[in-house]
């Protein structure tokens, strides 16, 4: 796929894609934080994934007003087959991809922010930038300044067995979104965990600390995070029950599309093979580049493989 290229004096373009499902509650709130960016050079792509509420009304309200801002229809998929339907919706440009949610609420200098990250960057290998976030309740009252907090590491290995890309706090440059279309997933646990794999693999993944999103945690999160250690656990517990065998799943798939090679290919083959034997279940869980970035869930995961649960 080409990508049309820029003047090389030109600021970057930043495309804004967000998927929406009966997000009337919160939606507006967001696009007037977009609208409220001290980055002004910017396009807004909404797919809606079969909104039955008033989303629908307002996404047109915005394109009615903003000469940047355009939305498409669609039949309901989810939220992940929902983004990769957007993404292979839109035109691929020599710009910066930014993904959102339809019931945050972003800091004024997010986009500026992000702008400054990849200002230099000469789209020739893919980058994922993502982010912390500041945990807050359906009002916007904080819960925690920060959700995964500092010394995050991410890698390959740590791609095959958790998602550190939380999807409405990333960024990625043109090349990176052209090798994510290049053949849409089916057994992805979701849309930014692939993001993850697929920078990790093959190009640079950027972890930023510092908060961009007030990151609203509602009854009608698809994920959501935890805020208290007993909370979090609850959501260890449904995300291992909802997502058992999607891990090797993924993994497999992962390099049946790519063709991934080399050390990462290793990585991959403990993943797919480690329910084959014990020797095999004991190279994966022995694999110091297979990990987590909580030293408790690190430890709590190798249990899992021994038990052949993911």
């Amino acid at each position: 796929m080409n990508i049309e290229k820029r003047d090389s004096l030109e600021e970057k373009q930043i495309i804004i894609l967000m998927s929406t499902y009966n997000g009337e509650n919160y939606l507006d709130e967001q696009i007037k934080s977009i609208y409220a960016q001290t980055y002004k050079k910017f396009k807004v792509y909404v797919r809606d994934d079969g909104s039955q509420d008033l989303t629908r009304e307002i996404l047109n309200r915005y394109k009615q007003q903003y000469d940047n801002f355009e939305w498409f229809s669609g039949e309901n998929e989810g939220v992940s087959k929902s983004f990769f339907s957007l993404m292979g919706m839109i035109p691929l440009e020599d710009a910066i991809y930014v993904f959102a949610d339809q019931d945050d609420v972003w800091l004024p200098h997010k986009l500026q922010h992000i702008y400054k990250v990849f200002e230099t960057d000469d789209n020739v290998k893919p980058v994922l930038y993502c982010g912390d976030t500041i945990l807050v309740d359906h009002k916007l009252q904080i819960l925690k300044e920060k959700n995964l907090g500092e010394n995050i590491q991410p890698s390959f290995g740590n791609a095959l067995i958790e998602n550190i890309c939380i999807g409405c706090t990333s960024g990625m440059n043109g090349c990176l979104l052209a090798k994510l279309v290049e053949k849409i997933p089916q057994h992805e646990v979701m849309h930014d965990w692939w993001f993850y794999l697929t920078a990790a693999c093959y190009g640079t993944v950027i972890y930023d600390s510092e908060p961009l999103i007030y990151y609203r945690q509602h009854e009608g999160n698809v994920i959501g995070s935890g805020v208290t250690k007993s909370s979090r656990l609850a959501r260890r517990l449904r995300n291992h029950k909802r997502h058992k065998n999607q891990i090797s799943k993924q993994a497999e798939e992962f390099s049946e599309i790519y063709q991934v090679c080399g050390d990462n290919a290793y990585l991959v083959e403990c993943i797919k093979r480690y329910k084959d034997s014990l020797k095999a279940c004991w190279k994966l869980v022995t694999n110091k580049e297979i990990y987590r970035q909580r030293s408790l869930d690190n430890f709590i995961f190798k249990i899992l493989f021994v038990l052949k649960q993911l």
